[in-house]
């Protein structure tokens, strides 16, 4: 199964894969992502990793976290489609204040809610590395798209912000606009 797998990982550390791919056909839990985020403590090589739908959720997004903070080669986390719910997401926020180098989080699907969103504002106003942020279906309401507003003025690195299917209306769009046109995002 994916679990020894993951545990087989964790042992690897001058592992020199560039990328590792995992899709929903993979299920590695909070047990899994907990063994991956054990190798990305010393990875150097690794840059990409996509855990999409595997069954990560907030245990294995906390390992994650804590591997983000000391991780220096990893530019591109994907988490789409995992149940990491705002207390997760909020973990992979406060490790974004610490990791120098994470350029791509993807966590559409991931039911950060508003407080997952309040949590990745407060990053973003410290972090200057990361350029593509996708919440997508992730449920942050109006609230969620006023506190990621606050960051967008101060934050000059996020190029690309997706929140589709947010549910956030005329209020949340009328949050977002004024941020949007002063900051760095693309049109």
């Amino acid at each position: 199964g994916a679990v020894p797998w993951a545990f087989d990982l964790a042992g690897c550390a001058q592992l020199t894969v560039k990328a590792l791919t995992l899709g929903g056909a993979v299920s590695l839990g909070d047990e899994g992502a907990a063994a991956i985020a054990a190798a990305l403590r010393n990875n150097s090589a690794l840059e990409r990793m996509h855990l999409l739908s595997t069954g990560i959720s907030i245990e294995g997004a906390v390992a994650l976290a804590g591997a983000l903070e000391s991780n220096d080669a990893l530019y591109t986390l994907d988490l789409e489609y995992n149940p990491l719910q705002p207390e997760g997401v909020s973990a992979l926020a406060r490790a974004l204040v610490h990791n120098r180098r994470l350029t791509t989080l993807r966590l559409a699907y991931c039911e950060a809610g508003a407080e997952g969103a309040a949590a990745l504002g407060d990053a973003l106003e410290r972090n200057d590395v990361l350029q593509h942020l996708n919440l997508g279906y992730s449920q942050i309401g109006v609230s969620g798209a006023a506190e990621l507003a606050r960051a967008l003025v101060r934050n000059r690195a996020l190029e690309t912000l997706d929140l589709w299917h947010n549910a956030l209306g005329d209020d949340g769009a009328a949050a977002l606009a004024p941020a949007v046109n002063d900051s760095a995002l693309s049109s």
